[in-house]
Formats: C-alpha cells, sequence, structure tokens
C-alpha cells in the first residue's frame, strides 16, 4: 500500500505487462524471421529496431506507473494510465454507480465507475480490471465505500 499523500494506489500487475509485451515482441520477431526468410532482412531491420524500441519504452513506462488510488485529501478516484496519458480525477461524492464490465471474452472483470458531471449529465469510464491489478485494489474498493457510504460495490469485484 502506498500512502504518499494520503492515498491507497493499486498498481498494475507486473506479470499481466510482461505477458502482453512479450506476444507483442514475439510477433514482431516471426514477422522479423518471415522478411529474413524472404531475403529483406536488413531492408526492414531498422524498423524492426524501432518497433522493439516503442515496446520497451511502453512496457516501461506500464510497469512504472499504471495504477488507480484513492485520494483522501481531495476525496477522488484516480486513474494513471501511462506517463502520456492524463490523471483522470473522478471526486467520489459524484460517484452514483459502480459496475462491472467483461473484456476478452469475460477473461477480465473491469470495474465501470457512473459519475456526475458538473453540467448534471452521467458519464461511465471504466477504471481497472479487477484481475490486473495489484493486492491493494480491495482496500480502494473499501476506501471507495468509506468515502461514499451509498456505493454498492458489486460481488464480482471482491472475488
Amino acid at each position: 500500500m502506498n500512502t504518499k499523500d494520503n492515498e491507497i494506489r493499486s498498481y498494475l500487475k507486473s506479470s499481466n505487462t510482461d505477458i502482453t509485451f512479450g506476444a507483442f515482441a514475439i510477433f514482431a520477431f516471426v514477422i522479423q524471421l518471415i522478411a529474413a526468410s524472404n531475403g529483406r532482412f536488413l531492408k526492414t531491420l531498422a524498423i524492426f529496431l524501432l518497433i522493439y524500441a516503442a515496446l520497451a519504452l511502453i512496457w516501461y513506462a506500464q510497469r512504472r506507473s499504471t495504477y488507480i488510488a484513492v485520494n483522501f485529501k481531495k476525496e477522488s478516484l484516480d486513474a494513471v494510465a501511462t506517463f502520456f496519458l492524463p490523471r483522470r480525477s473522478i471526486p467520489i461524492a459524484s460517484i452514483v454507480h459502480i459496475g462491472t464490465r467483461g473484456m476478452f471474452a469475460g477473461g477480465l472483470t473491469v470495474m465501470a465507475v457512473t459519475y456526475i458531471l458538473p453540467n448534471g449529465r452521467k458519464k461511465t469510464v471504466n477504471v481497472g480490471g479487477k484481475e490486473s491489478l495489484d493486492q491493494n485494489f480491495g482496500k480502494i474498493l473499501d476506501a471507495l465505500v468509506a468515502i461514499n457510504p451509498k456505493l454498492d460495490i458489486p460481488a464480482e469485484l471482491r472475488k
């Protein structure tokens, strides 16, 4: 648990990141082998080196900076995807519903948060996948309910 600045963070599990980017690297390697078998290895080497460099950079960014957090000072739910995307901050008092969505053929249970925008309209966003976040995910759910007791957490997120 990271309590820096009065917040609880749940980071992306490194194993999920490793598997995903490993699959992309293997796919790029297979394509590179096909290029080598066609006699175009040197012509395509630069592009594959750029692909591997981009994969390595994105992999590093995902492992180091992807998390969701409950900020107790601001009473907000914050989500950070990577170093180049803006931080999303949702006031917990404005959250009216927490639900789930299945992704990847039901292999990932994603927490969907519906909240009220300042103009009165409702907006639903995906915040994080239960299976892809570390053990602090349950503490995030507990903190949400502690700040906004009207919230009902689905049983799928607690399993």
